[in-house]
């Protein structure tokens, strides 16, 4: 599980070595083996722009029923989790206001603006655009990531940036981050397509890949 020193909360985003993560069951034992009495909230991802937000009142168990893909959160010692193999996890936190978020952005959230809903839904909890810190981890790279023509058409009319027939779905998300005022961006540069032995990806294993998972915890 890999964590960076310079994002100011705890968090992590596994790899290969620390499991497949296929299934829920999979995923709340690995975490409650690690961090008991912790409850840990994903949602059905669906590559929505949707936005979930964690109050005290909502069970892990309705959020993994709540179609999102998002999740903003003040409530401390909850985990707060994502799953790729390819798309985009962000984690965000603004440390004075004390909000969390993880996003899932893969092509059709950012055409979606699923980071732009999730800023708004930080800022009706307190949060501030100029505090917002933001982690993005390992997504597929422009050397892997050749598209449809279409697809380059919609990125185009949308104003985000396109490599002749390819995309780097990192590149844009960083763009609408800042756009939204979020300058403190961490990029790590790769690819998980290319880096076979330590992440899944979708479009290199097809269906039946296992799938990397990325957590913030205030």
């Amino acid at each position: 599980m890999k964590q960076f020193t310079t994002f100011p909360v705890f968090h992590g985003i596994t790899d290969k070595t620390d499991g497949l993560f296929i299934n829920r069951d999979e995923r709340q034992e690995w975490f409650a083996q690690r961090y008991p009495g912790t409850p840990y909230f994903e949602v059905h991802q669906k590559h929505t722009a949707t936005v979930l937000v964690i109050d005290g009142k909502v069970q892990p168990s309705e959020a993994y029923n709540t179609t999102a893909d998002a999740i903003v959160s003040k409530q401390k010692n909850i985990i707060m989790a994502v799953k790729t193999a390819d798309c985009v996890p962000v984690l965000l936190y603004d440390p004075a206001a004390q909000v969390g978020a993880v996003i899932h952005s893969g092509w059709k959230g950012i055409l979606a603006n699923i980071v732009q809903k999730t800023i708004q839904v930080m800022k009706q909890q307190g949060a501030s655009a100029h505090h917002i810190q933001a982690l993005l981890g390992p997504a597929i790279n422009v050397c892997c990531y050749t598209v449809s023509a279409e697809r380059i058409a919609a990125f185009r009319e949308a104003g985000l940036p396109v490599h002749d027939n390819a995309l780097c779905l990192a590149e844009s998300v960083a763009m609408q981050l800042k756009e939204e005022g979020v300058d403190r961006i961490i990029t790590p540069v790769t690819c998980t397509s290319c880096q076979s032995e330590q992440y899944f990806s979708f479009r290199r294993e097809g269906p039946d890949h296992g799938t990397m998972i990325s957590f913030v915890c205030l």
